[in-house]
């Protein structure tokens, strides 16, 4: 016995990962997040120290 699939709730997100609207009916801010900036903002930082280390070490030798 089966039974039927359920029907998406209003409260649900939608399924392509949008944001839903807000009261105004424009949707809410897309994009990355403050915090995912900056971790991208300091890994960026950190793999371009270990590439101008590397370089600045195989210049000298």
């Amino acid at each position: 016995m089966s039974l039927p699939p359920a029907d998406p709730q209003p409260s649900d997100p939608p399924a392509s990962g949008t944001p839903a609207p807000d009261e105004t009916g424009e949707p809410q801010r897309s994009g990355p997040s403050r915090n995912r900036i900056l971790v991208w903002i300091i890994a960026g930082g950190a793999g371009l120290y270990l590439i101008g280390t590397g370089l600045y070490g195989i210049l000298v030798k």
